[in-house]
């Protein structure tokens, strides 16, 4: 009988997965891009509350199908159960090359950047031995992984709770940003939802990350909708202060365009010299990050070799330490690759539109399962279905249309490079009906 995983995490570590996945680079970067396209200072804000309403409605809407398949590999099953294994490997197979090995090595050359390290390939090189050393402590065991991570979103969340707390009793900035908000018009709510709404979705990505440890989770038909729920709104609420506190130490005219709207605050508010805590912390949001999709990302190959339509190895759990220590590696060793290539972001820019798809699909999976395992045990129903799923499901669909007409090649190459994982498939099934045959 094959080795399964063992259920080690506890709801808290599930949240701070989710916590630590959602809070990166982002949140210090994007609002001076979301106030460009955003005509105040109250439109900022309704688009950091829509971005944050949006990823609860999607929280709400993978509880229900995480309580139906409390597995590893979150949206992999859920596509696997409502559409069948080509398209759930197809998935998994760019999630393999590019977005999440992709996003894990472009994370990790970021975080070179904050070395003084001069030459590129000293660069490169800390960042392959950030990645190896990551993969080589999750491997050890997930709870260890689990415990770094807890750690790390303990210090962001500490840190961007007293920047707003503290920032907004310093008496350093002003409210001149909502003094004089102008009325919403129809126009401007439909320009909220376009241009200044992508950033801002982005910047809440990956608020479904405990779905893909679900199987390693206690109780996981109860703890992992819990921790949905739970990292959506602590994100959400964090995501806000954090926002009111930039809007009140840079005026909303100076803060349209600005990309380092978190070291600018941070001196404005409190000095020059604090202005270096901003650095620090952002060091612990892309580790947090890196360290978040290392311990999610590789149940997604293992479920895919447990299927048979992947390299069986992947498939294989650790004796000693109950890891996916094959999956992990594989992972490691492209996003090694990606690194000594140097030349894949544009691929990440490629199979955003895939991304963005993989959620519409995995959310429409609620419809087609309410029909098709219509008698199967859920701890937790979506509330105020179908309108919430549908309501979800129209905001990302538009996300994903302003995607593919602002870069409509770099969408339709995300879906030839998808595609290239049909032969692939094809010949695993074979053999692994082949291998059937045979016993």
């Amino acid at each position: 009988m094959a080795k399964e995983l063992k259920k080690v995490l506890t709801l808290g570590d599930a949240v701070f997965l989710i916590v630590g996945n959602v809070i990166g680079v982002g949140i210090f970067t994007t609002t001076g891009i979301v106030a460009k396209y955003a005509g105040s200072a109250l439109e900022t804000m309704i688009a950091w509350a829509l971005g944050g309403i949006l990823s609860l409605l999607g929280a709400m809407t993978y509880s229900e199908l995480a309580s139906m398949f409390p597995l590893a590999g979150g949206d992999y099953v859920y596509i696997r159960e409502a559409y069948g294994r080509m398209p759930a490997f197809l998935l998994g197979w760019v999630d393999l090359l590019i977005i999440n090995s992709g996003s894990i090595a472009a994370l990790a050359l970021g975080l070179s950047e904050y070395t003084e390290l001069s030459s590129n390939l000293s660069k490169k090189l800390f960042a392959g031995s950030v990645i190896a050393s990551l993969s080589f402590l999750n491997i050890l065991g997930v709870k260890k992984g689990s415990k770094l991570q807890n750690i790390l979103s303990y210090g962001i969340l500490a840190f961007l709770a007293g920047f707003s707390i503290l920032g907004l009793l310093s008496g350093n900035g002003s409210w001149e940003s909502f003094k004089s908000v102008p009325a919403l018009s129809s126009y401007d709510l439909v320009h909220i939802l376009g241009p200044a709404m992508m950033p801002v979705l982005f910047t809440y990505s990956g608020w479904f990350a405990s779905a893909y440890v679900a199987q390693e989770v206690k109780k996981p038909e109860v703890n992992v909708p819990k921790s949905l729920i739970l990292g959506s709104i602590i994100v959400t609420c964090l995501y806000l202060a954090v926002n009111i506190t930039y809007l009140y130490a840079i005026p909303f005219k100076k803060l349209a365009g600005i990309v380092n709207v978190g070291e600018i605050s941070m001196a404005t508010l409190f000095g020059r010299e604090a202005s270096n805590a901003a650095s620090i912390f952002i060091v612990f949001a892309i580790l947090s990050s890196i360290n978040s999709t290392i311990i999610t990302s590789p149940r997604i190959y293992y479920a895919m070799a447990r299927d048979g339509v992947f390299i069986k190895d992947v498939g294989r759990i650790h004796n000693r330490y109950n890891t996916p220590h094959v999956a992990i590696t594989l992972q490691m060793v492209i996003s090694l690759a990606l690194i000594a290539w140097g030349s894949f972001n544009r691929l990440l820019i490629y199979v955003t539109f895939i991304m963005i798809l993989s959620s519409i699909f995995s959310s429409l999976a609620v419809f087609i399962l309410r029909s098709k395992e219509a008698k199967r045990k859920r701890e937790y129903r979506v509330p105020l279905y179908p309108y919430s799923v549908i309501l979800f499901l129209a905001s990302y669909t538009l996300v994903a249309a302003g995607v593919l007409i602002k870069s409509p090649e770099e969408s339709i190459l995300g879906l030839f490079i998808t595609l290239t994982g049909v032969p692939f498939y094809l010949f695993w099934k074979k053999g692994k009906e082949e291998e059937v045959h045979e016993v």
